[in-house]
């Protein structure tokens, strides 16, 4: 018990099918004895992705009970990889997008999700993109005094994700005073070196701690997320980087991305040319602009999701949505 919520670990047999299987019973029953214990209105909220969210969802649609299922992916059309899917994939991720629809209530991530999950509408439904912590609003920028305004991109070192593009778009600046800084693991790590060693101005510094990253984010000059909107899944996909960034109140430049709704567009730099080349004549652009420009901006896209998307306003909204229908 923290915090007056109760954590309940599911005891299971370190056998890969009784362990599925075992989950699955357990949660099944687990969900009933809640069910009868509690009186009243009550529902339950499940992680769609969870094995054991479906045996729970059936229990309550056994007793009438509101089950709300947090769709943060949607199996089968998340990844990026053009690698031929087995039958037993197929047919394991049709069942759980068929599990998913048998939910009651829905919190999508995008509202591009419902075309597969809810395609008629007919299961209410709220799309929360994300939240930010509250607490985040204590942090403010971390004045550097080295010299040197800092891009920064934190996150995966995919190809696919448009870390090459921003590398070679950065290297195309002609100023001096500029630094790229890149945190992260992927397939691109290994490239790293010779990047650095074609121009000193590219700085890869590996996987740090959570803390790291964060007063990272808070010392730089300019936040970058350069992902590619011509993959289907990001349609389907809301980049939380996005929201952390914003919180940090340092300025960020983003693509325009299918899965971040236009209330977002104010409050950030927008990417429309996602070419090494369009990168570099935008963070001309954006380099060329007063600091104190590039600070309002920062700060007004902080104080929006401080505002909107912090957990405890996303929270609110999930609960009006299942009290409501």
């Amino acid at each position: 018990m923290i915090d007056g919520v109760r954590y309940v670990y599911i005891p299971f047999i370190n056998n890969p099918i009784l362990k599925f299987f075992g989950y699955k019973v357990y949660s099944f029953f687990f969900t009933i004895l809640w069910i009868l214990k509690n009186k009243g209105e009550k529902a339950m909220v499940c992680d769609v992705l969870n094995a054991h969210a479906s045996a729970s969802m059936k229990a309550c649609r056994l007793f009438g009970v509101k089950c709300a299922g947090i769709v943060t992916d949607i199996p089968g059309y998340m990844g990026f990889s053009n690698k031929k899917k087995s039958f037993i994939k197929r047919l394991t991720q049709n069942r759980a997008i068929r599990n998913i629809k048998r939910m009651t209530h829905l919190v999508p991530l995008t509202d591009a999700m419902c075309d597969i999950i809810n395609p008629e509408r007919k299961t209410p439904y709220i799309v929360v993109e994300g939240l930010v912590d509250s607490s985040m609003e204590e942090q403010t920028p971390i004045v550097v005094n080295d010299g040197k305004r800092h891009l920064t991109y934190t996150g995966s070192l995919h190809e696919v994700f448009g870390v090459k593009s921003l590398i070679e778009g950065f290297m195309m600046l002609r100023q001096d005073d500029v630094i790229l800084d890149i945190y992260g693991r992927g397939p691109m790590k290994d490239e790293m070196d010779s990047y650095m060693a074609k121009d000193p101005r590219v700085q890869y510094h590996g996987v740090v701690s959570l803390e790291e990253s964060v007063k990272a984010q808070l010392s730089s000059y300019l936040l970058i997320n350069p992902r590619p909107t011509g993959e289907e899944f990001t349609k389907y996909s809301f980049p939380s980087k996005n929201m952390e960034y914003m919180a940090t109140g340092v300025p960020l430049l983003t693509t325009v991305l299918p899965g971040m709704p236009k209330e977002y567009h104010p409050y950030v730099f927008l990417l429309e040319d996602e070419s090494a080349k369009g990168i570099c004549k935008r963070l001309d652009e954006i380099l060329s602009m007063p600091q104190e420009k590039l600070q309002e901006r920062g700060q007004m896209g902080k104080d929006f999701v401080m505002k909107n998307k912090n957990n405890i306003r996303q929270a609110e909204r999930v609960i009006k949505m299942i009290s409501k229908f």
